[in-house]
């Protein structure tokens, strides 16, 4: 089921980063989301195995996940698309 998931969001991060950031910063954007994502998934993990032995519940993870999320969401409504500009107008094709 997680693969299903991930595979279906996956291939929105390329059209998310092509609607906000323009052309030219494409490969850095990328590859920056990937890394961030990389290394959210290789230290998650350890993290939350850490978590659960300290308390011996996974509450604590569901508030921390709770809180990436509305971090998340708040950080994405900060985004403007970016506006590409039009190609230039002919003067006689207005006539």
């Amino acid at each position: 089921m997680f693969g299903f998931t991930y595979a279906g969001v996956m291939p929105l991060y390329a059209v998310i980063a092509r609607e906000n950031f323009p052309l030219r910063m494409m490969g850095t954007i990328i590859g920056g989301s990937a890394m961030a994502g990389s290394l959210g998934m290789a230290t998650g993990p350890l993290l939350g195995g850490w978590i659960f032995d300290t308390t011996a519940s996974y509450g604590w993870l569901y508030i921390a996940s709770f809180g990436m999320g509305i971090g998340a969401t708040l950080i994405a409504l900060t985004f403007k698309p970016f506006r590409q500009s039009l190609p230039p107008v002919a003067v006689n094709s207005l006539m």
